[in-house]
């Protein structure tokens, strides 16, 4: 089986911008998106082709033709990565979604349960529904997992970069109870501070995760889909800090494809998805249209190497929001590349 080796990890993006301008939405192409692609280089994925429906549900894709194929490739694609890295199993974090959730059956499946650890984050900002369904998946897959409260360190944090413009009342959720000295509410502050504040959430995680895989010889499990990796929904060094994506190379719905045949939970599997951390902030909000029409964008764009104007018509979708997706894609390259060099920087130029 091939591996692709595409980049390191990556910063929360928030809404697509649907840019009001004078340049015609022509201006991001394929010629752009096959530039931003040929530096896309990370962490280990897979490869599998997607198709678009027939004209009666444009701005869909198909449904997975052979589910159990795919999830056979992805299970010997862990069992692979393990073995060649000579680990003893993998760390997940169970977050209550369906990413996770299809990432944590694939791992017990390739691995066994015995080595497989997973991780359930908190904070006060955390939803404790999505808490209590981690929980209900680690129950039912019997593997080892630990609850971490990450709030005294988000809290630590705060205490240690709040300016005087960010210090509010103690009624913040961010603030643990255990230290109400300095608060910072991630809604009511800027929002570059909010998605700071989102990275340094997923950083945190980033951290005891990669604690826990060395202490035990294990590689972290990441939980992206092909979709978050292409509009860098996942934060630098965050959630991006992984060493493997069974799901990287599959869009947002073909997930949820393998998750009915995986058996999840409907429950799970209806749940609208969300940024982990923060409750009642939806991705649906954040990107500005559902993860079916973004999917539908992205394949035209990426794998089919449409232009602007081109997706739009097949999809009949508005040009504005593929040009936005597009634009998203390629100011988003740098979240799947290594760091650039001077001598790489030099070589572009010269080509």
């Amino acid at each position: 089986m091939q591996l692709l080796v595409r980049s390191r990890p990556t910063e929360y993006v928030w809404k697509i911008p649907i840019r009001r301008s004078s340049r015609p939405p022509q201006i991001l192409e394929s010629i752009q998106i096959q530039q931003a692609a040929k530096h896309s280089t990370t962490i280990a994925t897979m490869t599998t082709k997607i198709r678009i429906t027939e004209s009666t549900n444009r701005g869909k894709l198909t449904a997975i033709e052979d589910p159990e194929s795919i999830l056979h490739e992805r299970i010997t694609f862990i069992q692979n990565t393990v073995e060649t890295a000579d680990a003893t199993g993998v760390v997940v974090n169970l977050s209550g979604n369906v990413d996770s959730t299809v990432t944590a059956k694939l791992a017990v499946e390739a691995l066994g349960n015995e080595s497989v650890d997973g991780l359930i984050f908190s904070a006060n900002t955390s939803c404790k529904e999505d808490i209590a369904d981690a929980q209900a998946v680690a129950s039912e897959l019997n593997i080892d997992v630990q609850t971490i409260d990450i709030q005294p360190v988000l809290t630590s944090f705060v205490q240690t970069t709040a300016t005087d413009e960010m210090r509010f009342t103690p009624s913040d959720p961010l603030l643990s109870p255990r230290s109400r000295t300095v608060v910072v509410n991630p809604i009511e502050t800027k929002s570059n501070h909010h998605k700071a504040m989102e990275n340094v959430a997923a950083r945190i995680q980033m951290m005891f995760a990669y604690f826990e895989a060395n202490t035990s010889s294990r590689l972290v499990l990441g939980n992206s889909t092909r979709t978050e990796l292409l509009t860098g929904h996942f934060t630098k060094f965050g959630n991006g800090g992984v060493d493997l994506f069974p799901l990287g190379d599959l869009y947002k719905t073909e997930v949820l494809d393998l998750a009915r045949s995986l058996d999840v939970p409907q429950k799970i599997v209806e749940k609208e998805p969300t940024v982990e951390i923060w409750k009642d902030q939806t991705d649906a909000s954040e990107h500005g249209a559902s993860y079916e029409t973004i999917d539908a964008i992205l394949q035209q764009l990426v794998d089919d190497q449409q232009s602007v104007e081109q997706a739009a018509d097949t999809l009949s979708v508005d040009s504005e929001l593929v040009a936005a997706c597009a634009e998203l894609y390629t100011t988003t390259a740098h979240k799947r590349t290594f760091p650039p060099t001077p001598a790489e920087h030099s070589s572009e130029k010269k080509s």
